[in-house]
Order: structure tokens, then C-alpha cells, then sequence
């Protein structure tokens, strides 16, 4: 990930964490894969006031080691499905990839 990729991904989790506070029923926030000191921590903490103090969890386990893979329901904008009800049983996985312009397909194998 190219430096502005990174900022631009650090701002799109303060954006994410925002808007999640401000919800009338918030959904629980994991970020997976995030190592300390890394180049995306270090800017999540550079760009984000209180970033260390957010509540949500964090941690550096991949989310396919964390929860069963039954339960993992991936949210792209290139699905023909459109989330209609959230399920309470389910994990709802929000990539990483940071793209300022659509380009259709990008999500898909």
C-alpha cells in the first residue's frame, strides 16, 4: 500500500468509527490485521485524535482465523445482492481496499 493509499485508509476508519457512533444501534468494530507500529497504525494514530482510545477491538489475527467462515458475510459494492437485514449471527467484513473512483469488478475474483 502506497503511502497516500495508507492515509487515505486511515481516514476512511475515522470516517467508519464516526459515522458508527453516531448510529442509533452502532454496530461492534474489529479492525484484523492491524500490527502496532505498523505503517497503518502509525498513521491511524497519526490522523485520528484518540485512535488508541476508539471503541473497537483491535488486533493483529487475521478476521478468517477469528470467526467461523459460515458466519462471514462480505460487503463490496460489486455484488448483484443488496443487504436488505442484518443478521446478529453473522460477521460483515469491510476491506481494506481504498479506491477514490469505481471501477466495477475490482472485487471479484
Amino acid at each position: 500500500m502506497t503511502p497516500k493509499e495508507t492515509s487515505r485508509l486511515a481516514a476512511q476508519i475515522r470516517r467508519l468509527y464516526g459515522a458508527n457512533r453516531r448510529a442509533e444501534r452502532p454496530f461492534w468494530l474489529c479492525l484484523t490485521e492491524l500490527v502496532p507500529g505498523s505503517p497503518i497504525h502509525r498513521e491511524c494514530l497519526r490522523m485520528n485524535d484518540g485512535f488508541s482510545g476508539y471503541l473497537m477491538e483491535t488486533t493483529q489475527e487475521s478476521y478468517l482465523d477469528l470467526f467461523p467462515l459460515d458466519a462471514i458475510v462480505y460487503l463490496t459494492p460489486d455484488s448483484e445482492n443488496v443487504l436488505e437485514d442484518v443478521d446478529p449471527e453473522k460477521v460483515y467484513v469491510l476491506g481494506g481496499l481504498v479506491d477514490e473512483s469505481i471501477h466495477k469488478g475490482d472485487t471479484i475474483d
